[in-house]
């Protein structure tokens, strides 16, 4: 990093934020930090990303009266809140919206995260009990991938979110000032282990129904996306030795021609024999 950069950042971060990002130094164990910053929500209010990829479904059931269930959906960083209710009484309208977006999709049917660490296992089942819907679970509560940095899985998925805001690839909505407020309100602190813990909902006064979805939602899209690129790797991979090996003959075919030799005498260069035979072995040498 040029020094220019370094000045340049002491400037405009805030001291905690300039420690984080530049110097690698995150919080105390025990004191709170803004999860993500202001500057960077705004931002990404004013940015523009294509659909250039397949997208994801994320699902936030809501767990009492006040909170609200969310349905969003993220394509190529651009995320968007698709459907919005309060103070449902059934899940049934979840699982029927559910079912009504991944009808209007074109393509393949797109993934259904639902968080189902409450009362989402309901709407998990009630859309397996539709059919021809693809959903999964999303549990927070469960261990992350990376067990030694993340307290748990929406510590990871909050953390994620966070770097792909930083790092602008992610596209939110101007006009939807309740996310912005939540994503802008969320705590992070380290535990004893210096594992990253994500504010507790139950110590907030207003659950973070949208900032959840969004953070389930880049976490399912990040997956998917590494998803496909291993494919891409994997297909390229065996691509290159098709093409390194050249096209193979049918031993089978080739039978005949052989007058009779079997698959092994063709590939071993030598009639069938015991392996010492096959290996040139010296009788007179000891056996180890």
């Amino acid at each position: 990093i040029q020094p220019a950069a370094v000045d340049a950042a002491q400037a405009s971060l805030a001291p905690a934020a300039f420690r984080r990002e530049m110097l690698g130094e995150f919080a105390d164990v025990g004191i709170d930090e803004r999860v993500i910053e202001r500057e960077w929500i705004a931002q990404a209010q004013g940015r523009k990303l294509q659909e250039r990829t397949a997208p994801v479904f994320a699902v936030d059931v809501a767990r009492h009266g006040g909170d609200e269930t969310i349905i969003m959906r993220i394509s190529g960083g651009r995320a968007r809140v698709v459907w919005a209710a309060r103070g449902l009484q059934s899940i049934m309208p979840i699982a029927g919206q559910i079912a009504a977006l991944s009808a209007a999709e074109k393509g393949p049917p797109p993934v259904f995260w639902i968080d189902a660490d409450g009362i989402g296992w309901g709407v998990l089942d009630r859309c397996n009990q539709i059919g021809g819907l693809r959903v999964a679970a999303f549990q927070g509560g469960t261990s992350a991938a990376d067990t030694r940095r993340y307290s748990n899985k929406r510590a990871e998925a909050w953390w994620i979110t966070r770097e792909c805001l930083r790092d602008a690839q992610v596209d939110l909505p101007a006009d939807d000032r309740l996310l912005a407020a939540q994503l802008g309100q969320v705590t992070y602190s380290l535990d004893l282990a210096g594992r990253i813990v994500i504010q507790s909902k139950k110590t907030m006064r207003q659950s973070p129904d949208r900032g959840d979805t969004l953070a389930m939602a880049v976490w399912a899209a990040a997956g998917q996306h590494r998803g496909e690129r291993i494919a891409e790797m994997l297909e390229q991979s065996a691509r290159e030795i098709a093409s390194a090996e050249g096209p193979r003959q049918s031993t089978e075919a080739e039978f005949a021609a052989d007058g009779g030799q079997t698959t092994e005498e063709a590939f071993g260069g030598g009639p069938r024999g015991n392996w010492k035979q096959r290996m040139g072995w010296d009788p007179d040498l000891p056996i180890l």
